[in-house]
């Protein structure tokens, strides 16, 4: 059988490989795929600004959702933006009674319409209030060193030395413009440092807030060890949720603020579980908090001494480097030690915070979304995703760079780490079985007016590919018509019925619910777990982000070639691995079963997740050891019996034939061909096998029973993709399925179980591979032009502005908006309709759109409408709509908002965001081509 060559051309394409469950079943996945239930279709966060909500309003947004595919709302009250223009309407207090109404409201009318609700806890992030005793509000300990020189009078006045700004951001309430600080000790540690029993503990020279010392005849380098309260307040809180942030260590304290959901309740006579499907936690932001009450007692009792004394060495505060020169042995205790203290913390915060916020919700029937990520540290990122019910993680666009050229390809800003934050909180779901993995999708603060509808699909893509199958997008902001243009605005995409493309928004809604239904009821098989040195961090630097998400280079990465070579990986962590058991030569954790492990420059593991590793190796699984292998523990108690534990275990398993040490890939190598070296060398088989692996085309695989699903996506917005896929399908028969539309279609192998698959830009594929021989039509591929050539002729041009001003231009050539002389058309944003005369002497069959400049286009040929294309290649078949002789031409171009917004200098809330764009982009359509 010769082989064919297919496009998935219409719209949106996405192959999905399955075999078809019982038709006897009800609600099949393919049922699902055709119609969405309303927890696969993507949710917004819905700005409460200010808490200016009424009723009639609230009724309307959600209408206008409802229209656009949404399929619900998590209710996020949030300060008002100081930009925004004001009304009549007045703002409500948290959690009183008029907010409580309005919460009610929207809940039952959003059920009404068949749409979900969820609601923030609090308000803002993270969870704080006026109304919080002083005893509730966190702490943080820091440190304030300076040099002492040998033979010198120490002289200080510690109101002044250790007074510190509270760091709030703009806009928040503020108890006091200085957070209140505790002296806990000062200490003279030697410049260079042979043992702790050097140190002179000065604390008790402090009188009346005044240090007065004489120092011996050594450099020295004094310590200041502090608590300090009040430093931080909530972001952007509205009335009353604002002011002070909630000490999340303290049980006590956590449940009390719960509680005050509680008041919903009694105000409405209904349970929570009536009104909202999960509770929401935003972002771990604690300004570094590492402290509370009983933490020296809950250090002692975990580890079995005090930390006290190694204060000095072990608070690394965000940003700063603490060290000490001093001998390997005692570098070596304090890093052990300060492993215990971070891992103690987090412990603390994950037990206190993130389990008793589960066990509320579960106490109350709603679910739990809990995002785990947060900054400056990560309180418990991998661990954090394994305890709520949906684990939420977060994607931004436009991470780049405010002004810089959009990339083809997609690229992740990898020192920020939000993929990574994908595939922790995808991995925790998978483990535990979860059926949903959501995000905050398309978070957005440099190109609010530049997103288009192109943007969103390539990052919703890669989403799908590390793992989410639920989009919270961010998002649709409560502004009543009498805000004005572009109205009430906290953050996000601008995601408004006020934006040129809502109208087409519902494309993309469509598709987003139909691969997220398909996922989430579906089973991922991932066949790889990555563990990073994430704990070797906790003693070398701290659980500061920045280390984990960029170091070494390819950790957060590592899931990228690993894609584009046809398999899947899940990012695990210690504890994963310490609980796993081993089936055949499969380790298994929870619901996942992994054939391989891949330690990224792993140096210290805990005996346990070692002897696992070993036992894993002993039974034919593959450990590969990258960059180095580990060869240490982690806690200072009983750490020398615990290193040779680590050692042995390790020796074994490199004696086994299933370990392997490989050398790390250097910055400017080949990471697809690393990866695929590293896989041959370890004879790890890909789940589907590509012929020629790009580093813009990503693969994954899911399962339903007999079925085997497989999502391809190309990322790039320009160049198309050719490769042979070669799957493990016995005699299944493959599917194509169209999320765009809900149809399916039969798929024709080139040879045995191999599909020649041709992508166009940013196209993605969803094949079925099913034992069922079900009658639908084969797929019709169609076959790319060949030859085209530019279309040249003048053009009536008309410009519908989406401030509601239509003015008309000629062309006699297309030009970019941003080059025109007009400033009417270097600052236009709506929809332009470019209008011709086709003399059809040639047979033609296309019409390509060259370049739209992320534009939404459609095009009418006689009157008829031959389609819609919302990214990638704006190229349609007009075979069938062209008459001999002449025909009539229209091609319809929506633009972003991008220059419009820009040029508004007099309007403070469109220039509070495009202001910053510093020159204007490219818009309009700037070529034709012909091909037959």
């Amino acid at each position: 059988m010769p082989k064919k060559a297919f496009t998935l051309f219409p719209v949106i394409i996405c192959l999905v490989l399955c075999c078809c469950k019982s038709q006897t079943e009800d609600n099949t996945l393919f049922e699902k795929f055709q119609d969405p239930a309303a927890d696969a279709r993507p949710m917004v966060r819905w700005w409460w600004n200010g808490n200016c909500v009424e009723a009639t309003e609230i009724k309307r947004e959600l209408a206008v959702m409802k229209e656009a595919g949404i399929g619900g709302v998590e209710i996020n009250s949030i300060a008002m933006p100081p930009h925004a223009q004001k009304t009549d309407a007045k703002p409500l207090q948290w959690a009183g009674e008029e907010w409580i109404n309005r919460v009610k409201i929207a809940s039952e009318e959003a059920r009404k319409l068949d749409m979900i609700t969820d609601l923030i806890v609090g308000s803002g992030w993270p969870f704080g209030g006026q109304f919080l005793k002083e005893d509730e509000t966190m702490q943080r300990l820091g440190i304030k060193r300076m040099d002492v020189k040998a033979n010198t009078s120490v002289n200080i006045d510690l109101d002044t030395f250790l007074s510190f700004k509270s760091q709030h951001t703009p806009g928040t309430v503020k108890i006091k413009e200085t957070s209140d600080v505790e002296l806990l000790s000062a200490k003279l540690i030697p410049v260079q440092i042979n043992s702790p029993e050097e140190i002179i503990d000065i604390t008790g020279e402090v009188k009346n807030s005044h240090l007065v010392y004489q120092v011996n005849a050594m450099d020295y380098v004094l310590v200041f060890v502090y608590n300090e309260r009040n430093f931080k307040s909530v972001y952007h809180g509205s009335p009353g949720a604002d002011g002070p942030i909630m000490d999340h260590y303290k049980t006590d304290a956590v449940r009390a603020y719960l509680n005050r959901l509680k008041a919903i309740e009694k105000e409405t006579g209904l349970t929570l579980s009536d009104l909202i499907r999960a509770l929401f936690c935003d972002s771990i932001e604690l300004g570094g908090s590492n402290w509370t009450d009983d933490m020296k007692e809950k250090f002692i009792e975990q580890n079995g001494y005090d930390i006290t004394p190694w204060l000095p060495f072990v608070i690394q505060p965000a940003g700063q480097e603490n060290r000490y020169e001093t001998t390997r042995e005692l570098a070596e205790t304090v890093r052990r030690v300060q492993y215990d203290y971070y891992n103690t913390i987090i412990k603390v915060f994950l037990e206190r915070f993130t389990t008793e916020f589960q066990n509320f919700c579960t106490e109350n029937n709603v679910l739990c979304r809990y995002q785990a990520y947060g900054i400056p540290y990560y309180m418990g990122l991998f661990q954090g995703n394994m305890i709520p019910d949906i684990p939420e993680s977060n994607n931004w666009i436009y991470s780049w760079g405010k002004n810089e050229a959009i990339p083809a390809e997609y690229t992740w800003n990898r020192t920020h780490g939000y993929m990574l934050w994908n595939k922790a909180a995808s991995a925790a779901a998978h483990i535990n079985g979860k059926s949903i993995t959501s995000s905050e999708a398309m978070t957005n603060t440099s190109g609010v007016f530049r997103t288009s509808l192109e943007t969103l699909k390539q990052s919703d893509d890669m989403n799908f590919i590390t793992g989410i199958n639920h989009s919270v997008l961010h998002g649709y902001n409560y502004s009543p018509p009498e805000a004005g243009f572009p109205g009430w605005m906290r953050y996000g995409a601008y995601f408004s019925e006020q934006n040129t493309w809502w109208k087409y928004f519902r494309n993309w809604t469509d598709y987003n619910a139909r691969l997220s239904s398909v996922f989430q009821n579906s089973k991922p098989e991932v066949d790889i777990a990555v563990l990073g040195r994430l704990r070797d961090y906790w003693g070398e630097v701290g659980p500061s982000r920045a280390f984990l998400n960029d170091k070494p280079w390819y950790y957060a990465c590592l899931w990228e070639p690993i894609s584009n070579l046809g398999s899947s990986c899940d990012y695990i962590h210690q504890p994963v691995l310490e609980t796993a058991t081993i089936k055949g030569e499969l380790l298994i954790c929870g619901e996942m079963s992994y054939k391989a492990v891949i330690l990224t420059e792993v140096e210290s593991l805990t005996p346990e997740a070692a002897k696992k590793l070993d036992a894993f190796a002993e039974a034919g699984g593959k450990v590969i050891f990258v960059g180095k292998k580990p060869h240490r523990s982690l806690s200072y108690k009983n750490a020398e019996k615990n290193d040779a534990e680590v050692a042995d275990a390790v020796g074994n398993i490199l004696e086994t034939g299933n370990g392997f040490l490989i050398d790390a890939p250097g910055e400017n190598d080949d990471f697809i061909a690393w990866t695929r070296k590293l896989m041959e060398e370890t004879a790890l088989q890909s789940q589907v096998n590509i012929n020629h692996p790009k580093s813009h085309l990503f693969c994954m695989k899911q399962s339903r029973g007999e079925q085997e699903v497989y999502f391809f996506a190309n990322s790039d917005r320009k160049k198309g993709v050719s490769f042979d896929a070669t799957f493990q399908a016995g005699n299944k028969i493959p599917y194509l399925w169209i999320p765009a539309s809900g149809e399916r279609f039969k798929l024709v192998f080139s040879e045995k179980n191999k599909l020649q698959i041709q992508l166009k830009a940013l196209e993605s594929a969803l094949i079925v591979f099913e034992n069922a021989d079900i009658d639908v039509r084969e797929y019709e591929f169609t076959t790319p032009v060949a030859e085209t050539s530019n279309l040249l002729t003048n053009w009536e041009v008309k410009f519908e502005h989406i401030n509601g001003s239509v003015f008309y231009e000629e062309m006699d050539q297309l030009i970019d908006f941003k080059d025109a002389a007009s400033e009417a058309i270097k600052t236009f944003a709506g929809t332009v309709t470019y209008s011709t005369q086709l003399e059809n002497s040639d047979e033609v069959k296309f019409i390509n759109l060259t370049e739209v400049n992320e534009a939404v286009s459609e095009l009418l040929v006689n009157g008829k409408n031959v389609g819609i294309r919302w990214y990638g290649n704006h190229s349609y078949n007009v075979d069938g709509f062209m008459d001999e002789g002449t025909n009539n031409v229209e091609i319809k171009l929506t633009t972003t908002l991008a220059n419009y917004c820009r040029s508004l200098t007099d309007n403070p809330t469109a220039q509070a965001w495009a202001g910053r764009y510093k020159s204007p982009f490219s818009a309009g359509l700037e070529g034709v081509e012909l091909g037959n």
